[in-house]
């Protein structure tokens, strides 16, 4: 309670520009660590986009707390004894925000927009089978029928992350450059309201929401990218809701106006390298950068018991995830070995080399995250006992996304969030390298594309299950990242929040419109 209070008195004075000082009855503060890179859900693949455009817009089906598929703008659907052809049945009182009529039409413009190799999107590989786009086509104002060019079994399951967009507003326009990616329309619980760069984003409540109208009057999502920051503004009252860390747990459980919440996340870090760089296509140098990083001691470090260690490309919290992987364990001698092995001399400073070359490389990483930067350093220490050099640059969460791509980095250390599907392939197929998918570091595997292939066409559990759990074991051997750890998720929120979705890889707002504040003022956000 001490530690409270001096917290809450350093707060007093670092708070004075918070943006609401006493509660407010009718709008929910929500503090995120990055700003969003789109409102356009078409083109939205990070966690921050995702969040608002949750409630902005809306899929044809959506998950619930127990992570099943449930009607959104789909009424019902039905598929043929092949599963190639879905007929998904349309809400008929379902509007768009500027009062139009939702249709089929913008159904079927979505699916255009998304296929289309103009669209700059990472998307487009979550609804591709074999290679081929399905065909997607309006049947009636309320009607969609969607024929798959083969049997696709993600597709249902990745469908939540689609948000339909509007075909009267963007219809002939250059959709990567509109003014809807900042200014958007859509069918969801909440109406945009407006967004003041790097500071705030607001959406108002959608009086003519099919789902009933939000008991809220608002959100705001704020942007603080400092942890402090953000575990202040919860201790203070001017955040309702906050993605919180490890450390700032000690903190905020002392605290009496909150509630922390866990959850296994489908999410897990890892240290990435740019495959097209000549260094890291040695694979024994990959195995050795492995084995140098003990992740189990900085997850006692910086995570204490709210991370476990990530063994491989599918997260523990999904069934697919193959538990008895080794994972590389910290092992300095067998490191030292394989480095030995690819020429990797000790040099008279320490750090190896190599035809003149030294074993040193650049890592990014994203500065909102306090832990991940703690991490960092540990990662720094742990792999100069080997021999080799990690030079750390922190960037703003914008730039580390900019930087993603072949060419533009040596190593990143990143979160990934994985889809409820064990699909993985717009991750890790060859197919979907550089501009093309989310393979930016250009991992290439023969054996590991034709299981990815599989996987799509194959609807049986067992089956699936032996499918994925191979494509782990190549991935593991290959070592093309190093996967670190898969925390906790962590949230914050403050008791008079009431409504939130159960905790859980779903998020928090999956019923948005249910979501009240017992307490507050009139005070205008």
């Amino acid at each position: 309670m001490k530690r409270l209070a001096i917290t809450l008195l350093i707060a007093a004075a670092l708070i004075s520009g918070c943006a609401r000082p006493k509660a407010q009855s009718d709008v929910l503060i929500y503090a995120m660590k990055s700003e969003p890179i789109t409102l356009n859900p078409v083109m939205a693949s990070e966690i921050s986009s995702k969040t608002v455009n949750s409630v902005i817009f809306s899929s044809l089906v959506k998950y619930d707390e127990n992570l099943e598929i449930v009607p959104d703008l789909a009424e019902r659907w039905e598929s043929d004894a092949s599963g190639r052809v879905w007929i998904f049945h349309l809400r008929r009182d379902a509007r768009w925000h500027d009062g139009e009529p939702f249709t089929s039409e913008d159904v079927e413009f979505t699916f255009d927009r998304l296929f289309d190799p103009a669209t700059n999107t990472f998307n487009r590989g979550m609804f591709m089978a074999n290679g081929k786009k399905p065909e997607v086509r309006a049947d009636g104002p309320h009607r969609v029928k969607i024929t798959l060019p083969s049997p696709f079994a993600p597709f249902i399951s990745n469908l939540p992350s689609l948000g339909i967009i509007p075909k009267h507003i963007l219809i002939g326009k250059d959709i990567n450059r509109n003014e809807f990616n900042w200014n958007p329309v859509g069918t969801g619980p909440f109406r945009f309201a407006k967004w003041s760069s790097g500071e705030k984003i607001y959406v108002k409540a959608n009086e003519d929401y099919y789902g009933g109208r939000p008991l809220l009057k608002g959100i705001m999502f704020t942007i603080i990218p400092s942890s402090e920051s953000r575990r202040i503004a919860l201790l203070t009252g001017c955040a309702d809701i906050g993605e919180v860390t490890s450390e700032d747990l000690r903190a905020l459980e002392g605290s009496p106006i909150l509630d922390i919440h866990r959850w296994d996340q489908y999410l897990y870090f890892y240290l990435g390298f740019d495959l097209t760089n000549p260094l890291f296509q040695d694979r024994k140098l990959r195995k050795a950068i492995n084995l140098s990083i003990d992740k189990e001691s900085i997850i006692r470090a910086v995570y204490k018991k709210n991370a476990t260690r990530a063994k491989g490309p599918i997260p523990p919290a999904s069934p697919y995830y193959r538990n008895d992987l080794d994972g590389y364990p910290a092992d300095y001698e067998r490191a030292k070995g394989l480095l030995e092995d690819s020429g990797w001399k000790t040099g008279p400073d320490g750090v190896r080399a190599k035809d003149g070359k030294r074993l040193s490389f650049e890592t990014i990483y994203a500065s909102s995250s306090a832990d991940t930067e703690k991490a960092a350093v540990f990662m720094q220490a742990q792999l100069k006992k080997s021999g080799i050099e990690m030079r750390l640059k922190s960037m703003e969460f914008s730039s580390l996304i900019d930087r993603c791509y072949p060419g533009k980095f040596q190593s990143l250390i990143f979160n990934w969030s994985e889809e409820m599907d064990p699909d993985e392939f717009t991750v890790w197929h060859s197919s979907q390298r550089g501009d093309d998918g989310m393979n930016f570091m250009g991992y290439s595997n023969a054996e590991a594309d034709a299981l990815l292939e599989k996987g799509r066409t194959t609807y049986k559990k067992e089956e699936r299950l032996r499918i994925y759990g191979r494509f782990q074991e190549i991935v593991v051997d290959d070592s093309p990242y190093v996967f670190l750890w898969t925390p906790k998720g962590i949230a914050a929120t403050n008791k008079r929040v009431k409504g939130l979705s159960r905790p859980g890889p779903a998020g928090l707002l999956i019923n948005s419109e249910r979501i009240t504040i017992k307490e507050g003022s009139d005070e205008k956000p």
